[in-house]
């Protein structure tokens, strides 16, 4: 039997509250330790839930209205920020969902697609380049606080 393909929605307010906590939660794992601790303690559910908020026209998931088990922000040719629930995680979903976003861009007319990670967010830059995803640069990034962190871009050709 052939699995369903993975379709991706746009997000809707009836998703808001549990797609800030998954962006929350996915959030811990991948940054505890490696940001500043001030700048953890500033990233809180409510402060996820309000950059959702003010981005939803640009969230995708999947799953249920009000059960996603991913959260995916495009701008533009940028995967913004890329997450799916902990209990997916190590399952594969996290490649369906990635195939899917990079084909939301491509069709958008995206040729060459970028990401930002964290350096030290060793999880997500395993995925990146296990994804086909090529390192390009590192550098400072300013975050709101103001934080500065060590990034690295990644893109790939779509």
């Amino acid at each position: 039997m052939t699995p369903e393909p993975l379709l991706l929605r746009t997000a809707g307010q009836g998703d808001l509250d549990a797609l800030a906590r998954l962006w929350w939660d996915g959030w811990q794992i991948g940054h505890q330790g490696v940001v500043p601790d001030a700048l953890a303690r500033m990233r809180t559910l409510a402060s996820f839930r309000d950059r959702l908020e003010s981005a939803l026209v640009d969230v995708l998931t999947s799953g249920p209205v009000g059960k996603p088990d991913c959260l995916v922000i495009l701008r533009g040719a940028e995967v913004d920020q890329f997450y799916v629930a902990p209990d997916r995680i190590g399952s594969g979903f996290a490649s369906m969902v990635m195939g899917v976003a990079e084909a939301v861009l491509r069709d958008r007319g995206t040729d060459r697609a970028y990401v930002i990670c964290t350096e030290g967010n060793d999880r997500a830059m395993r995925f990146y380049r296990r994804h086909g995803w090529d390192e390009v640069a590192r550098g400072d990034a300013v975050v709101p606080g103001p934080f500065t962190l060590r990034v690295i871009r990644f893109e790939k050709s779509l």
